[in-house]
């Protein structure tokens, strides 16, 4: 994963549409993971969407052990 050519916490928002958790198969949870982190590092908020495989009609396999590593298993979404 390489590194966005943006600052810390330059965006309030970000968005990522059709990429994360779709291509589950192709796409280790350890990209997964390097690229949340990378997200949260230039944006204040992320939102991913999907969450789902969308072939599969299900959420992503990453989906739970992703926030549970990013939460340290405390999951506050309000």
């Amino acid at each position: 994963m390489l590194k966005l050519p943006f600052k810390d916490d330059e965006f309030h928002l970000l968005l990522s549409g059709n990429l994360l958790f779709i291509y589950e198969k192709n796409l280790s949870y350890r990209f997964h993971l390097k690229s949340v982190r990378e997200m949260l590092r230039v944006a204040q908020e992320i939102r991913i969407y999907p969450i789902w495989n969308i072939p599969k009609r299900r959420r992503s396999v990453h989906l739970k052990r992703l926030i549970d590593n990013l939460t340290g298993g405390h999951r506050n979404f309000n």
